[in-house]
């Protein structure tokens, strides 16, 4: 083993000892703040903050799904797939829940093509849309209910849509015990 630091660390370094006839620099390229917090962050860090899982809309959802008494999985691994999942499974009945959001999804309504890098965008939905297609085949194929929510749609009607479709009964009409 040589007595000599490894090359790339020793450049980290002298990289960041501050020169005393420059100030330091108040943001690092690449950065971001994040709201919330004063310090910035880089876009990678964001970007690995961003939830794809547990979502206010997924976790509404899920709430009124057990207030109805109805136990479920999530994050199901789709079988066959190895990074795609179902937000909400009910393997027995075969019923697959997604609770799609609307800018990466695409939503009729609510998407908004964005001002800057736009064909990067689009085309990012758009593969988003032929994976969600896709998905949508292949377990209807398998013998799977597919039911799909946009993140804006009221969860009080998708959680009684699901239940309906598990239990294969009307909705319950509110009994105001809660």
């Amino acid at each position: 083993m040589s007595d000599f630091p490894h090359p790339v660390a020793q450049r980290r370094e002298t990289a960041l000892k501050p020169n005393d006839e420059t100030p330091l620099p108040l943001t690092l390229p690449c950065a971001t703040l994040h709201p919330g917090m004063g310090a910035p962050i880089s876009k990678t860090k964001a970007s690995t903050r961003r939830r794809s899982r547990d979502t206010r809309p997924e976790l509404r959802i899920r709430k009124a799904l057990f207030d109805l008494g109805l136990r479920y999985r999530v994050n199901f691994p789709l079988p066959g797939f190895k990074r795609r999942s179902m937000d909400i499974a009910f393997p027995r009945r075969q019923v697959a829940v997604f609770v799609d959001g609307c800018y990466w999804h695409g939503c009729p309504v609510h998407f908004k093509s964005p001002r800057t890098n736009t064909d990067f965008w689009v085309r990012q939905v758009s593969l988003t849309r032929d994976r969600d297609s896709e998905t949508n085949t292949w377990l209807r194929e398998a013998g799977w209910v597919v039911m799909r929510f946009w993140e804006h749609q009221d969860s009080d009607e998708a959680s009684a849509a699901i239940f309906s479709e598990v239990t294969n009964q009307d909705f319950p009409a509110h009994t105001g015990s809660r």
